[in-house]
């Protein structure tokens, strides 16, 4: 099998989010780039250099939209979705499945292959207390569930050993029914939480007013979508979000191994 390296890798990811826009452009539905995918966007124009992924996400009638419409399309893509019991993970990638990706130590699926992970909003309560310990109980679930996803002997140090122990007595799919029955309770408020927050009570928690509209940016050799919002939204995950991080924190977020099939 041929590698792919990180600059093809790129060049795939940005064809797979064309592909995801053609189709919302089609079906009038909105989602924006997120976390550092929108960074990227707006400091880079593009994927940062050394990054290897793209994320969106959507509010959640959009996101069922986009949903049902990539799993009625005819393509080489593929949906995987956590309603598929044979998906582990509690929220949608879209896969190329020309190619095969290796995640070294977790477990996924055996035929992934490079993806766009496809997030989604959830509504949170209005009352911070309540906000709080909904986003407690949540990122308990997810940490359980990022536990489960490893092999116990692919940890040294005891504790951590046990406790990934415990979480694979429960597996991932224990904790991807809870992570998503979690994130479907509330009903519309002012406030939205993505169903996979990764930086903190406070930086995660954003205005559902931040997405009610969108706008097309240069994004590679495409146009991508992103909210208008979207200095408030990057503001609030991470502060001075222009300036470059040290060196040294310059590096790819995930250990992977990608080829061609």
């Amino acid at each position: 099998m041929k590698k792919i390296d990180l600059p093809e890798q790129k060049k795939l990811l940005v064809e797979m989010l064309k592909y995801i826009t053609d189709i919302c452009d089609k079906h009038n539905i909105k989602y924006s780039l997120i976390g550092g995918s929108l960074i990227g966007a707006i400091r880079h124009k593009g994927i940062i250099p050394w990054d290897d992924d793209i994320d969106i996400i959507l509010m959640p009638e959009e996101y069922d939209k986009l949903i049902n419409a990539l799993e009625n399309t005819n393509h080489y893509y593929k949906l995987y979705h956590p309603n598929d019991n044979n998906y582990l993970y509690p929220f949608a990638k879209l896969v190329d499945t020309r190619t095969i990706l290796k995640e070294k130590n977790i477990k996924t699926a055996n035929d992934m292959g490079v993806y766009v992970d496809i997030f989604k909003y959830h509504y949170v309560s209005n009352n911070n207390f309540l906000r709080k310990m909904h986003y407690k109980r949540l990122f308990f679930i997810q940490t359980m569930f990022a536990r489960a996803m490893l092999y116990p002997k692919d940890i040294k140090n005891i504790k951590s050993k046990i406790i990934v122990i415990l979480a694979n007595i429960f597996g991932p799919r224990y904790f991807k029914r809870r992570h998503m029955h979690i994130c479907n309770k509330v009903k519309p408020t002012n406030y939205i939480l993505s169903n996979w927050p990764a930086y903190g009570y406070l930086k995660e928690i954003q205005d559902a007013r931040s997405y009610t509209e969108y706008k097309k940016v240069p994004f590679e050799k495409i146009q991508a979508y992103i909210t208008k919002d979207y200095d408030k939204v990057l503001r609030t995950t991470f502060n001075d979000y222009m300036t470059l991080p040290p060196k040294e924190k310059r590096v790819a977020k995930h250990d992977t191994e990608i080829y061609w099939k």
